[in-house]
C-alpha cells in the first residue's frame, strides 16, 4: 500500500526541506508565544500582581491565559472548518483512493485507507485565501509550539496536576507524529476541536482571579479542572513550590512539638493538611450569579466539545471509511480491525512488505491510535470533574447541603 507525499509514506522519505520548514514553524510559534508572554507580563502582569495580590503561579497565568485563548481560537476554528464546513476528509477520499495501491487479501477496503490518508494541505484551500492557514502544516506546528510554551510555564508554576503534563506531552508527540507520517489527520483534527473549551476556562479564571474582593487565604480556583481532580475541596499539596512558596514562607515557624519519629512526622503532616482543607472550605465564598453563569458555560463547552470529539472521530472513520450508514456490532468490530490493519500497513511500501517489522511510521501510527483513546478518556474525566464542580457551586449558591455536609452536621 503506497501512500504518496501528503498521504502517508513518512516525511523523511519525501522532502527533507519540508521537515526543516515544519521544524522552523514550530520554533517560531514557540518563540512567538514566549515573547508575547514576556511583553504581557511586563505591561500587565506586574500591575495585576500588585493590585490583586496574586501568587507567583497566578502572575504567570495572567499572560499564559492570553496565549492559551489565541491558540484555542486558532486551532479549534481550523479544525471546525476542516471537519464540518469544508468537509475535507470525506470530500478528498476519492483524491487519495488511487494512492493506496493494489488491494490484496491483507489490505482492507480502499475507503478506509483513503480516509486515513487524507491530509489537509494548502492545495485544498482557495488560492491566496487566509483559509490556507487552516492547513495542517500550519495548524499542527502552531499547536505543538503552544504546547511547548505551556510546558515551560507549567514548569515554573510548579503546581499543575500530572494530567496536564500528560495532556501537553501527548499533544506534542501526536502533533509531531502527524506532521511526519502525514496520515490519521482525521483523528488529530477532531482532537483539535476540543481546544475551544480552553477559551471558556480562561474567561472563568480571569473573572474569578482578577477580583479585588477575592479571599487571599487561598486561591478559589473554580476555573481549574485539574485542581479538583480527586479532591472536592480544591486543596493541593502544601509543598514549597514557586507558586505557593510565598504563603508557605510567611507561616510562623513552630519550634515546639517537633516530630521525632517517622510516625509522628506523618501525623503532623496529616493534621496540617486537614487544617489547611478546613481553612480553604471556610475561605470559599458563595459563588456569584456571574461566576455561576461562566461556570455553566464552561461545563456546557466540555459536554458539547470534549465528550463527543474522540468517539465521533472513530465513528466517522467506521461509517465513512467503510461506506456503511449505520453501526452494528459485527461491522463495527470488523471496521476497528480494518482501522488497525490500515494503520499498520500504511507504514510500509506495500501490503506485501514484512508483516511484523516495526518501522517508525508504524510505531507513530499505532501509538497515535492509543494516544487518541487516552485523550478521549482524559476528556471524560475532566468533563466529569467540571460537572461535579458546577453542582457543588449550585448547591452552595442555593444553600443546599450535600450528603457529606449533612453527615458532618449530624456528627
Amino acid at each position: 500500500m503506497v501512500l504518496g507525499r501528503g498521504s502517508g509514506s513518512g516525511l523523511g522519505n519525501n522532502d527533507e526541506n519540508l521537515g526543516l520548514v515544519l521544524a522552523t514553524r514550530i520554533f517560531v510559534f514557540t518563540a512567538a508565544y514566549c515573547i508575547l508572554h514576556v511583553v504581557l507580563d511586563f505591561c500587565v502582569g506586574t500591575k495585576a500582581t500588585r493590585r490583586f495580590r496574586l501568587s507567583f503561579s497566578d502572575r504567570i497565568s495572567v499572560s499564559e491565559k492570553v496565549a492559551s485563548s489565541l491558540n484555542a481560537l486558532y486551532v479549534s476554528s481550523a479544525a471546525i472548518y476542516n471537519v464540518f464546513i469544508a468537509d475535507l476528509f470525506v470530500a478528498n477520499i476519492s483524491k487519495y483512493a488511487n494512492l493506496t495501491g493494489n488491494v490484496t487479501t491483507a489490505c482492507p477496503t480502499l475507503p478506509m485507507a483513503a480516509l486515513l490518508a487524507v491530509y489537509p494541505s494548502i492545495s485544498d484551500y482557495p488560492v491566496a485565501s487566509p483559509l490556507r492557514f487552516f492547513a495542517a502544516d500550519y495548524v499542527m506546528p502552531a499547536y505543538v509550539g503552544y504546547s511547548i510554551y505551556d510546558c515551560i510555564t507549567m514548569y515554573f508554576q510548579g503546581d499543575n496536576h500530572w494530567s496536564m503534563w500528560v495532556h501537553h506531552l501527548v499533544g506534542i508527540y501526536g502533533g509531531i507524529g502527524n506532521l511526519y507520517i502525514r496520515r490519521l489527520s482525521v483523528l488529530s483534527t477532531f482532537a483539535m476541536i476540543t481546544e475551544v473549551t480552553a477559551f471558556f476556562v480562561n474567561i472563568l479564571w480571569y473573572a474569578e482571579t482578577l477580583n479585588e474582593n477575592r479571599p487571599q487565604l487561598t486561591p478559589i480556583r473554580r476555573a481549574s479542572i485539574t485542581a479538583t481532580l480527586g479532591d472536592t475541596d480544591d486543596s493541593s499539596d502544601n509543598a514549597i513550590t514557586p507558586s505557593n512558596s510565598t504563603d508557605s514562607l510567611t507561616e510562623p515557624l513552630v519550634k515546639d512539638n517537633i516530630p521525632t519519629t517517622k510516625t509522628d512526622s506523618s501525623k503532623v503532616a496529616l493534621n496540617k493538611q486537614r487544617m489547611l482543607k478546613k481553612k480553604k472550605r471556610t475561605a470559599r465564598p458563595t459563588p456569584t450569579p456571574f461566576l455561576l453563569a461562566l461556570q455553566t458555560l464552561r461545563t456546557l463547552s466540555f459536554l458539547i466539545f470534549r465528550v463527543p470529539a474522540v468517539p465521533y472521530s472513530f465513528y466517522c472513520v467506521i461509517t465513512r471509511g467503510t461506506r456503511i450508514s449505520a453501526v452494528s456490532l459485527i461491522p463495527a468490530v470488523r471496521a476497528v480491525v480494518d482501522l488497525i490493519v490500515v494503520t499498520w500497513y500504511a507504514g510500509s511500501p506495500s501490503c506485501d512488505a514484512a508483516t511484523v517489522s516495526w518501522t517508525l511510521d508504524r510505531i507513530l501510527g499505532i501509538t497515535a491510535l492509543v494516544v487518541q483513546i487516552m485523550f478521549g478518556f482524559l476528556n471524560f474525566v475532566w468533563t466529569f470533574v467540571a460537572v461535579k464542580v458546577l453542582l457543588r457551586e449550585l448547591r452552595a449558591y442555593f444553600g443546599v447541603l450535600s450528603k457529606r455536609d449533612l453527615l458532618k452536621k449530624k456528627e
